[in-house]
């Protein structure tokens, strides 16, 4: 099973996009994050990233752009948050990544049916 660290490809979409951020005026900066491992492939993981970060210099004003990561143990994926100014106000857009393996899913909670 491939997997990629969540944190290690969100620094490699941040490097590619620092131009383009640059260029909208907008100041990235980081919440303190922990590497989180999840089972898509690191080209995946990029792919979905860029898309928020493209969406987020669609709509922000110029100005702070907050990336944060939500990872906790209880959610069944981990949150990617961008919070940016817009002309009235703020506002916050959010990718999800799943820690399941699609193909897993259908098993659902019965991992011990056959001893039933």
């Amino acid at each position: 099973m491939a997997r990629s660290c969540l944190h290690c490809v969100l620094n490699r979409v941040l490097a590619a996009e620092a131009s383009a951020f640059a260029k909208a005026g907008l100041e990235v900066s980081r919440g303190r994050e922990e590497a989180s491992w999840l089972p898509d492939r690191g080209g995946i993981v990029y792919r979905r990233l860029k898309h928020l970060f493209r969406d987020v210099r669609a709509v922000a004003t110029p100005g702070p752009v907050r990336i944060t990561t939500i990872d906790s143990f209880a959610r069944s994926h981990v949150e990617v948050l961008a919070t940016f100014r817009v002309q009235s106000g703020w506002r916050t857009l959010s990718c999800l990544l799943p820690r399941y393996v699609l193909a897993t899913l259908w098993h659902g909670y019965a991992e011990h049916a056959e001893a039933l």
